[in-house]
C-alpha cells in the first residue's frame, strides 16, 4: 500500500484548485512510478501570518497499479485479465437485456438459475477429476484442482486485484442496479462450487470489494443442509 504522506506532496499542486472551493473525488496522481486512486472529500481554509493555507482532507486512496518492477504484470497475466474482462462484460450484458426485458427482480431470479446451473456443472466436471486422481474431495483439493486462472488474480493491485471486480464497478453509476447483480455472482457461484464439491462445507464472503470493502475475505463451515443436499441457492 502507498504510504499515505507520498499523496501529501500532492496538496501544493492542488492549492489553487482548492482556493475556488473545488470538490474532488477519486482524484489520480503520480507519485515517482506508482499510480495512486485517492478522494478528497473536503477542505479546510486556516489563516496564518504569511497568509492562506489551504489543507485538503484525504478520507480514504488506495494503489491502483504500479508499472514499477515490482508489480509488473507478465503477458501471461495481461492476457488473462483481458480474458476475464471480455467474459466481466459478457456477464453485465446478459444481465442489463434481462433486466430492460423482465424487470429488475425476475431478471434477478433467472441470473441466479443462471449462475447456480453453471456452478453445479462446474463442479460436477470437477468432482470427476479428483475422483480420477484419486484425491477427496476437500476444500484443500478444490484449490488444487480449480479450473480458474487463478494468477489473473493479483493481489498487489489491491481493490483491483480480481478482473471481475475491476470491470464490474465501472458500471455502477451508469447502471446503478447492477450493484446487486455483480455480487451476486461471487455469492452463488463460490458458495454453490464449494458446496456441490465438498458436500458438507458452505461459504460466505465477509467482505468484498464489489460492495465497497478494501479486500475481498471468506469464510467456510460445515453445514448439516449442504450434507443433506439442500445447497443455499438451490433452484
Amino acid at each position: 500500500m502507498v504510504n499515505r504522506c507520498l499523496c501529501l506532496c500532492r496538496l501544493r499542486t492542488l492549492r489553487g484548485r482548492l482556493r475556488h472551493g473545488s470538490h474532488f473525488d477519486d482524484e489520480v496522481c503520480r507519485y515517482g512510478d506508482r499510480k495512486v486512486r485517492w478522494k478528497i472529500t473536503g477542505f479546510t481554509r486556516l489563516n496564518s501570518v504569511k497568509g492562506r493555507v489551504y489543507h485538503a482532507v484525504i478520507n480514504s486512496y488506495y494503489a491502483i497499479m504500479s508499472d514499477s518492477r515490482e508489480y509488473e504484470l507478465s503477458k501471461e497475466v495481461k492476457d488473462i485479465r483481458r480474458e476475464c474482462r471480455q467474459f466481466a462484460m459478457l456477464y453485465y450484458h446478459l444481465c442489463k437485456v434481462l433486466v430492460e426485458e423482465l424487470g429488475i427482480h425476475t431478471a434477478k431470479e433467472k441470473v441466479q438459475k443462471i449462475l447456480y446451473s453453471l456452478s453445479i456443472d462446474r463442479t460436477n466436471q470437477l468432482r470427476k477429476r479428483a475422483e480420477k486422481l484419486k484425491l477427496p474431495c476437500t476444500l484443500d483439493t478444490f484449490n488444487e484442482i480449480n479450473d480458474l486462472p487463478t494468477n489473473g488474480w493479483v493481489e498487489e493491485l489491491g481493490k483491483c486485484h480480481c478482473p471481475y471486480a475491476e470491470c464490474w464497478v465501472t458500471y455502477y453509476e451508469q447502471s446503478p442496479w447492477f450493484r446487486e447483480f455483480a455480487p451476486l455472482y461471487c455469492n452463488v457461484i463460490d458458495t454453490t462450487n464449494i458446496e456441490n464439491f465438498t458436500k458438507k462445507l458452505t461459504h460466505k464472503l465477509t467482505k468484498n470489494v464489489l460492495t465497497g470493502d478494501d479486500t475481498c475475505e471468506r469464510i467456510y463451515v460445515e453445514s448439516d443442509n449442504v450434507k443433506s443436499g439442500k445447497f443455499t441457492y438451490t433452484i
